[in-house]
C-alpha cells in the first residue's frame, strides 16, 4: 500500500550496489527511473507503478523498492535517460552496446507511438528504436539529448532526440499538438525529417543547446542564445508574445520573446509553463500561471498586452516576466520543472559557498515545502 509523504526520505541502495551513488533521477506519474554510479557501471533502477510497463522488468508489478532494468545479453552502460508519464527511453553508450552509434531503447506506455517501434503496443522490456537512416547504425549515429513530452490519456505522447552534432531534432508519437513538426501521428522516427532545418534553416547558430519538453509542447534552446517552442500554446507556453487564449495548435517553432540585448543559458519546461535563466544571471518564466508555478504573484499582468489574461480559468503570460523577488546574489546553477509538474525548483550559490533549493508554485503534497500553503507563488527555500 503507497503513502503520502511530505518530508525528504532517503531511497536506499540495492543490495550489491552499496557503494554506488544515485544520479539523474526522474519521475513519471506514480514512478522513478535513477542511474546508479557504481564504480565504472551505469545502470537503471526503476521502481513504483508498473500498469503499462514502464519499469521496464519484464512483467506489469509494482515494485516498492528500486528494481535493475536489463537489457538481455547485454551488459550496458547508460549515457542519457528520460522518463515521461507512463514510459522512459534511454541511450546506451554507444562504447558498451555491441555495435557502431548509440543504442536507443524505450519501454512502458505506448498508446500515441512515442515508443518509436511502429506500432501502439506497450512494452514491459527495453525496446531498441530505430531513429537512424537505414538498416544499421553508424559512428556516426550520436544522440546528445533525449526527451519525452507528456503521455496520459487523451494528451500528447511523444518522444524526441538530438542528432547529426546536435543539428537535427527528431520526434515521434502523437500527432494531434504539432510537435513532431507536422499534424501526423508517427509510430517511428522519420529519419529524413529534422524539424528545426525545416523551419530555421542549417546555419551554425541553430545547434541544440538544451531541450525541453512539456505536457503539450516543446522547446529548445539553441547555441545562440535564442529559445524557440511549438506544440499547445492556449495558456502562453509558447512565449512569443502573439499567441495565447486565441490559439490552440501549432506545429513550427516559435521564437520566445526574450529582453532585448539578452540570451538564453538553461531552460525547464514545466506543464504548461516554462523557465530561462539567462546570461545576466536573471530568471524568467511564461505561460500559466494558475498554480503560482511562474513564481511572480497570484494574479500576473502579461507584458506585451498590460492586461491579467485567463484561459480555461487559469492566469497566464504570452512572454517573459522576470522574477523579481527572486534572490539572485549568488549563481544560479539549475532550474528544474518536470512535463506534467506544475511547479518549479533552482539551485542557487547561496549563502556564498553553499547551495540553496528554491522551489515555488503547486505544493497540494507538499512537494515543495512539505506541509504548508497548497500554492507558493514566490520562490521559497526547501
Amino acid at each position: 500500500m503507497s503513502t503520502r509523504e511530505n518530508l525528504r526520505k532517503s531511497v536506499e541502495l540495492p543490495s550489491g550496489y552499496q557503494e554506488g551513488t544515485w544520479d539523474d533521477v526522474q519521475c513519471g506519474t506514480s514512478f522513478t527511473c535513477a542511474i546508479l554510479l557504481n564504480g565504472s557501471n551505469r545502470k537503471i533502477f526503476c521502481w513504483g507503478a508498473n500498469t503499462y510497463g514502464q519499469l521496464g522488468v519484464g512483467d506489469n508489478d509494482d515494485r516498492s523498492t528500486p528494481t535493475l532494468v536489463e537489457i538481455e545479453g547485454l551488459e550496458y552502460n547508460t549515457k542519457l535517460l528520460t522518463v515521461g508519464e507512463q514510459q522512459a527511453c534511454a541511450v546506451i553508450d554507444n562504447e558498451n552496446n555491441g555495435a557502431d552509434g548509440d543504442l536507443l531503447v524505450c519501454w512502458g506506455r505506448n498508446n500515441g507511438g512515442q515508443l518509436g517501434d511502429g506500432d501502439t503496443t506497450d512494452r514491459n522490456k527495453m525496446t531498441p528504436v530505430n531513429y537512424y537512416a537505414g538498416t544499421m547504425r553508424s559512428s556516426a549515429d550520436v544522440i546528445t539529448s533525449l526527451e519525452m513530452i507528456g503521455g496520459g490519456d487523451g494528451f500528447a505522447c511523444n518522444t524526441c532526440v538530438v542528432v547529426n552534432d546536435q543539428t537535427c531534432l527528431l520526434c515521434w508519437g502523437h500527432g494531434v499538438y504539432g510537435i513532431n513538426g507536422g499534424y501526423g501521428t508517427e509510430l517511428a522516427p522519420k529519419t529524413d525529417f529534422c524539424i528545426l532545418e525545416k523551419s530555421l534553416g542549417t546555419d551554425s547558430g541553430r545547434r541544440i543547446s538544451e531541450l525541453g519538453g512539456g505536457r503539450l509542447h516543446l522547446c529548445v534552446l539553441l547555441e545562440s542564445g535564442t529559445i524557440h517552442c511549438w506544440g499547445h500554446g492556449v495558456h502562453g507556453q509558447l512565449g512569443d508574445g502573439v499567441y495565447g487564449w486565441s490559439y490552440n495548435i501549432m506545429a513550427s517553432p516559435k521564437m520566445v520573446k526574450l529582453p532585448d540585448g539578452r540570451h538564453g543559458i538553461s531552460i525547464a519546461v514545466g506543464h504548461a509553463h516554462a523557465c530561462t535563466t539567462l546570461d545576466d544571471n536573471s530568471l524568467w518564466c511564461w505561460g500559466s500561471n494558475g498554480n503560482g508555478q511562474l513564481g511572480i504573484g497570484q494574479e500576473v499582468f502579461d507584458p506585451v498586452t498590460n492586461t491579467a489574461l485567463y484561459s480555461h480559468g487559469a492566469n497566464f503570460i504570452s512572454a517573459p516576466k522576470k522574477l523579481e523577488t527572486f534572490n539572485t546574489e549568488g549563481a544560479i546553477m539549475q532550474i528544474y520543472a518536470g512535463n506534467s509538474a506544475q511547479h518549479c525548483f533552482a539551485v542557487v550559490q547561496h549563502p556564498a559557498g553553499s547551495e540553496t533549493v528554491f522551489g515555488w508554485g503547486r505544493n497540494q503534497l507538499g512537494q515543495i515545502i512539505g506541509e504548508g500553503a497548497e500554492l507558493i507563488y514566490s520562490p521559497a527555500a526547501c
